[in-house]
């Protein structure tokens, strides 16, 4: 195995530091204690992003304006053609900024910048799909109940929705979510994690370009304690949808107890792989192995082991 590829490394200095805010009824603001924290890229080891450090009264805020833009109509009471338009628009505008959307996931979470650029160009494709579904969104009508009456089904936006993401899939994994939350009507507040925040703000500043109303999206950077924590005990919250780990998840569920609000969870690991007890590992595995080996491997793991295949040897 004495074949190498060689990709000449790039200078850190190429990307400056992000400056990361919070986005909250419209506007960029810092954290109201000026707190912050850092994000070394896994890579080499470098500061690559500052942001903003929310705190209980930065996750408040955020809720509040979502839940008055959800309740005034301006998102929630506009026709279905009207938020496809706004949602393509993003989507165009994700494909125009592909490169730097991916440079930053790259950086922040240590993934192969073509693997980043594959689900930014994933991401638009979906936000094309939601602003579909906007316009097709009908409900269901029941003739069978008798002469004197008539059922109807209506399908309506469940009202403020938090969404929680992980730090693997950073931008991806919020389109996978908020574009069907807007589709539906729905406000949003959304916690990127805390070790990949720059991407969701880029969004944000997409957001807004595209003309998204004041408040409809909201973004506040920080911990799970207490920024997620605040999500999913308040009451002004209808929805959580949150992809982690399963002891996160059990977590939220607790959190969201209090208020009866639905909550949305997709956890824990996934490929597991058994190494059967007649395979003999050597310095020199053979081709057959190693390519059994690394398939999976290279399918499960692309971000430094995020998406993690554990191979258990059976004794």
């Amino acid at each position: 195995m004495t074949d190498l590829t060689i990709i000449p490394a790039v200078s850190h200095a190429a990307e400056p530091v992000f400056p990361a805010r919070h986005l909250i009824d419209g506007r960029w603001q810092a954290s109201e204690t000026g707190e912050t924290f850092e994000r070394a890229s896994p890579a080499h080891g470098h500061i690559v992003t500052k942001a903003a450090r929310g705190s209980v009264a930065e996750t408040e805020a955020a809720i509040a304006a979502a839940r008055n833009a959800f309740d005034d109509g301006r998102w929630s009471r506009i026709s279905g053609k009207e938020r496809a338009d706004t949602l393509l628009k993003v989507a165009d505008l994700i494909e125009r900024d592909l490169e730097r959307i991916a440079m930053r996931d790259t950086l922040e979470s240590g993934k192969p910048i073509s693997q980043a650029r594959d689900e930014i160009a994933g991401a638009a494709d979906i936000w094309r799909y939601a602003a579909s579904l906007a316009r097709t969104l009908s409900g269901d009508s029941h003739n069978s109940l008798g002469d004197d009456m008539l059922g109807l089904v209506l399908k309506e936006p469940v009202g403020v929705a938090a969404l929680i993401a992980p730090w693997n899939f950073p931008f991806l994994i919020v389109s996978q979510k908020l574009p069907f939350a807007l589709a539906a009507g729905c406000t949003a507040v959304i916690k990127p994690s805390e070790m990949t925040p720059s991407s969701a703000v880029i969004l944000g500043e997409l957001l807004i370009e595209a003309g998204i109303p004041d408040g409809v999206v909201n973004i506040v950077l920080g911990y799970g304690d207490p920024v997620g924590t605040t999500m999913c005990e308040s009451a002004d919250v209808d929805m959580v949808s949150f992809t982690g780990s399963t002891a996160v998840g059990k977590a939220i569920v607790r959190a969201s107890a209090g208020t009866l609000k639905k909550v949305s969870l997709e956890l824990g690991g996934k490929t597991r792989r058994w190494c059967s007890p007649i395979a003999i590992l050597t310095r020199r595995p053979t081709p057959s192995f190693s390519a059994s080996i690394s398939t999976p491997a290279n399918a499960a793991m692309p971000a430094r082991a995020s998406s993690c295949m554990r191979i258990l040897p059976r004794s």
